[in-house]
């Protein structure tokens, strides 16, 4: 298997109810009697919609009711990720995220105080060990959804790395003497240089963010 980047994993957490209190107390005038019915159900589907994405992202990586468990490091939650569409659930995440951040939304620690999101280093070192074997790793913890969006663009290089590396594989043992075999060779192969770059495209973006 061909170079692939370890996850984030993160633990679950109900961003609804920071982001409704956020909004409540900068955009007062959404929640107030005069607002229409019709914009506080948008927000509120809008929310639970953000909330439910992250959910379903965390869930999928393996690190749910305070677990801490090195996983991220296991190919199979790679595979189990792609294969429940997570992919998808961060490139939708990211860009709600984003267009948080294009309207100036909830992307300073002082304004989102409420909310403390954790996420497990990709490349960290067990500190110790827990009654249970399960090894104990160091979080960072942060109320910044521009770190969040930083963390969630990480996992979509690191799914596409993934990506990449399995269409090599799923190559590698047809004979390309094959006819039948060598346009699929070629296919795969293409795909796969193309998810490389796109991982490393995203990668270049976080840099650069």
């Amino acid at each position: 298997m061909l170079l692939v980047i370890p996850l984030k994993t993160t633990q679950e957490y109900d961003l609804s109810s920071p982001l409704t209190t956020y909004l409540q107390n900068v955009y007062p005038n959404l929640y107030s009697p005069s607002s229409s019915s019709y914009v506080k159900e948008t927000l509120h589907q809008d929310i639970l919609r953000i909330s439910t994405l992250r959910n379903s992202i965390s869930s999928s990586f393996g690190m749910n009711n305070g677990s801490t468990s090195s996983s991220s490091n296991n190919y199979h939650v790679h595979a189990l990720a792609l294969s429940n569409h997570v992919l998808n659930d961060c490139m939708n995440y990211h860009a709600c995220l984003l267009e948080c951040h294009h309207r100036s939304i909830v992307f300073s620690s002082s304004s989102f105080s409420s909310a403390t999101l954790k996420w497990k280093s990709a490349f960290s070192i067990p500190t110790s060990e827990n009654k249970n074997g399960d090894e104990l790793l160091q979080l960072s913890k942060s109320s910044n959804l521009q770190f969040e969006r930083v963390c969630v663009l990480f996992n979509i290089a690191s799914l596409l790395s993934y990506q990449a590396s399995s269409l090599v594989d799923a190559t590698a043992d047809l004979n390309v003497n094959d006819e039948s075999n060598s346009a699929s060779t070629r296919e795969g192969r293409t795909k796969a240089i193309q998810s490389y770059q796109s991982a490393a495209a995203v990668l270049h973006y976080i840099i650069q963010t």
